[in-house]
């Protein structure tokens, strides 16, 4: 399922309609700084009435702006930095909770480790934002001695020189919004039969309709969404992953 702000990224690209392109734009620009604008103040500045504005929120599959805007709320709250666990953040149980969201993946890194040792390619797929972590697993692959390809929506490093479906581990990394190109080439590259991981959020999860050996949630304690800390949480289990194999 879409979240709001991936719904509103989609149109603010879409070149078909260019008035709901100028909405969608100027509420992700308020959306950054946490401004919510009532429908009126929105359709001022956006200089249209506030009929086409109900219409949006409609096309976005919303009953009226009333609702749009109620969801836009509590999306922006759970990618803010402003909640419970970071108003009391300190490094230390920063560090401490990955260590334990590590532990309670242990099923998983064992299962993932057992199958890397018996195949010589690993492909993995990358969201965008994961791309530091895969490419820190990537390293770590090469120096086990797997053939490693990273692919990145279109993108492709080392290009694809892996024949042998039954030598292979795909990992597919899914981790903040924009990530239907990635899942479609995943879909369509990936044998059904494949052994295949998933490592992702509660959010991505319910897009995949593909079945995994196993599957990890992003869930650890002082995850906001950001890019910053899940990379470290992500190169964390990487490493952990690389120890398991050593």
């Amino acid at each position: 399922m879409e979240s709001i702000f991936e719904k509103l990224e989609n149109t603010s690209k879409d070149f078909k309609d260019t008035t709901f392109k100028l909405i969608a734009n100027q509420i992700l620009s308020c959306w950054q700084t946490g401004a919510f604008k009532n429908q009126e103040t929105l359709s001022k500045e956006c200089f249209v009435s506030n009929s086409i504005i109900t219409k949006f929120s409609k096309g976005l599959g919303y009953s009226g702006y009333r609702e749009l805007l109620f969801e836009l709320k509590r999306e922006y709250n759970h990618y803010s930095f402003k909640n419970e666990n970071f108003d009391e953040f300190k490094f230390e149980n920063f560090i401490y909770s990955l260590g334990e969201w590590i532990k309670e993946n242990s099923n998983f890194i064992k299962k993932i480790s057992k199958n890397l040792i018996n195949v010589k390619f690993v492909k993995i797929y990358s969201s965008y934002q994961s791309r530091l972590a895969s490419k820190y697993l990537f390293e770590l692959l090469l120096m086990l001695g797997k053939v490693t390809v990273i692919i990145e929506q279109e993108y492709s490093l080392l290009g694809n020189p892996i024949a042998d479906e039954n030598s292979l581990v795909n990992i597919l990394i899914l981790a903040g919004r924009d990530n239907d190109t990635l899942i479609r080439k995943f879909n369509n590259d990936v044998n059904k039969n494949s052994n295949c991981y998933l490592i992702t959020t509660s959010r991505q999860v319910q897009k995949m309709e593909n079945s995994f050996q196993e599957t990890l949630l992003i869930d650890f304690e002082f995850d906001n969404s950001s890019f910053f800390y899940r990379n470290i949480a992500l190169e964390l289990l990487f490493l952990e992953i690389f120890h398991q194999i050593m």
